[in-house]
């Protein structure tokens, strides 16, 4: 469908491109299963439940908005998500949850909804190409059993944490996590997170909390935090290798039952 509106009545399984608008509807926007949608320069707001439901199907979004819904603004469970130069905004639960599937975000931005950014379980996430995820109402990604890989992009403002590792791995790289409430990133459950010329800057629990995990930071800088930069418990390991941890209002680095290795880059 080109330069279109599909508003009041049922909609599932459309292909909307160049133009399309998806608003109205009592239930869903687009209900997949088993299906394919290619959504480019289009709009799905304001429908009943969730922007986008999708079951063992694919989704492609390019140049387009999902906002304004009273659930999650897409909905995964064994499907695919890519978002290029998109916006998921201003839903009233989570910009997007998923299980069994996986997502690639690249320069798109997911705000101001009122649960979590992102959330998934048991599915991955790569956010790159300078991506945003900012100011959403709780975590801005909130991981069980997933894996998450964040590429020259940038998690701030969170009234959370930026970043919640539940046994799930992680690579940060070339990005920022700044500004959140609670800590920048928190890692537990035999997470192992890896960050390379990466910068965690005033969030006001900390840069990045370890419990039972493991983190290596490569380069990059842990500053600014308003509590410690970087805080390990029940053993956890660190290894610092030419990074920089500076001016963080609690200690630089914090050990309980934990160790550390610091050396020269």
């Amino acid at each position: 469908m080109q330069d279109s509106e599909v508003t009041g009545g049922g909609a599932r399984g459309i292909v909307a491109t160049n133009g399309t608008l998806i608003s109205g509807h009592r239930e869903v926007g687009i209900d997949l299963t088993a299906s394919r949608a290619d959504v480019k320069s289009s709009q799905i707001k304001s429908n009943g439940e969730h922007g986008i439901v999708a079951a063992t199907s694919t989704i492609v979004l390019n140049d387009s908005t999902i906002s304004d819904h009273p659930s999650d603004g897409i909905t995964l469970d064994t499907s695919s998500l890519e978002l290029d130069g998109s916006i998921i905004y201003g839903n009233k639960a989570s910009g997007v949850t998923a299980k069994d599937s996986q997502m690639t975000l690249a320069g798109s931005t997911v705000s101001a909804n009122a649960k979590y950014g992102i959330d998934l379980v048991d599915s991955s996430v790569v956010v790159m190409n300078k991506s945003e995820i900012v100011a959403n109402g709780d975590i801005a990604i909130n991981t069980k059993n997933s894996t998450v890989s964040i590429l020259d992009s940038s998690i701030t403002d969170h009234s959370a944490t930026g970043l919640m590792l539940d046994n799930s791995p992680a690579s940060i790289s070339n990005s920022t996590i700044s500004g959140n409430q609670g800590w920048g990133v928190e890692a537990i459950a035999h997470t192992a997170m890896m960050a390379c010329d990466a910068t965690f800057a005033s969030n006001k629990l900390g840069g990045v909390s370890l419990a039972s995990s493991v983190a290596a930071f490569l380069g990059g800088v842990v500053k600014g935090n308003l509590g410690t930069g970087v805080g390990l418990k029940e053993r956890s390991a660190v290894l610092v290798i030419g990074a920089t941890i500076a001016t963080n209002s609690g200690a630089g680095l914090s050990l309980d039952s934990s160790s550390a290795s610091v050396r020269q880059g």
